[in-house]
């Protein structure tokens, strides 16, 4: 799509074409206050976080009993904890090139349908092989979801709010364990105990699922694939800063996310590309 004829749409949205500014310029004016649609994307997005906190930390409480109801040995019960951690690293290096490709929001729902799968396969695990598949599914997941949900939440927030509203996701990740660690206990005295706290990570995954059924695509994402704009700003900024958030495509030009702006560079793979930063140039 050319660009006078993104500038074309964006003008008669509604949305504003005067000045060239980038969706993530952080001198757009703000982007206006906080809005409902705000407040529902930064609360679902930060739900991943949760999610990959819970998983990590309610594991300590669980492996005894399943040590002792699984027969689980040393050696296994090694795999077992560190399996959420390789998978994650994994995954978070080509987790950036797949949220480039197909969206922020896609790689979110992919990572809650994940996460969803991965504790009803705890929660029902028979054997040590279960266990271990569904903390691999785990792995994936956080790689996913910790690569596209802060980028997804800054994306979709006003500039003035971008960095309150990143944070929450970190905040959510501290808490989940926390709350791990104090689940332990009520379930621990009550027979499967270990299997409610391995299914109860199922219960913000299903809630960011049908969460994000209400959320649009990131609108920085949009314009780089020189899409419609103007009706996922609406969904999360509020109408005063519609104003100047998407501007003239051709002042996209060379910006991160634009159509002519770091094109096939994602993921963490493109950070060892750089001869600045290898340590081996």
């Amino acid at each position: 799509m050319a660009l006078k004829d993104l500038d074309a749409k964006a003008t008669d949205e509604g949305v504003g074409a005067d000045g060239g500014v980038d969706v993530n310029d952080p001198d757009d004016g703000g982007g206006g206050g906080v809005t409902r649609g705000l407040v529902l994307m930064t609360f679902m997005s930060s739900l991943s976080g949760f999610i990959t906190g819970y998983d990590q930390g309610i594991i300590a409480n669980c492996m005894t009993f399943i040590s002792e109801e699984l027969h689980v040995t040393v050696v296994w019960h090694q795999i077992i904890v560190g399996g959420i951690y390789i998978m994650g690293t994994v995954t978070s290096l080509f987790a950036g090139l797949l949220t480039d490709r197909l969206g922020r929001w896609i790689v979110i729902v992919i990572s809650s349908v994940t996460y969803l799968v991965a504790a009803v396969v705890m929660a029902t695990a028979q054997n040590t092989p279960q266990i271990l598949v569904s903390r691999l599914l785990v792995g994936f997941s956080g790689g996913l979801s910790t690569m596209s949900a802060p980028v997804y939440m800054s994306e979709c927030s006003p500039s003035r709010l971008r960095g309150r509203i990143t944070t929450v996701y970190t905040f959510m990740i501290a808490m989940a364990l926390v709350v791990a660690n104090l689940a332990g206990s009520p379930f621990a005295i009550i027979p499967n105990g270990w299997r409610y706290m391995m299914g109860l990570s199922s219960i913000p995954a299903l809630i960011q699922f049908i969460g994000f059924s209400f959320l649009p695509e990131s609108p920085r994402w949009l314009v780089m694939k020189g899409k419609w704009v103007s009706w996922s700003l609406r969904r999360v900024r509020s109408p005063d800063g519609l104003r100047g958030q998407v501007g003239s495509p051709g002042g996209l030009k060379g910006q991160v996310g634009s159509p002519g702006g770091l094109k096939g560079q994602a993921g963490l793979l493109v950070v060892f590309k750089d001869r600045w930063i290898s340590w081996w140039s």
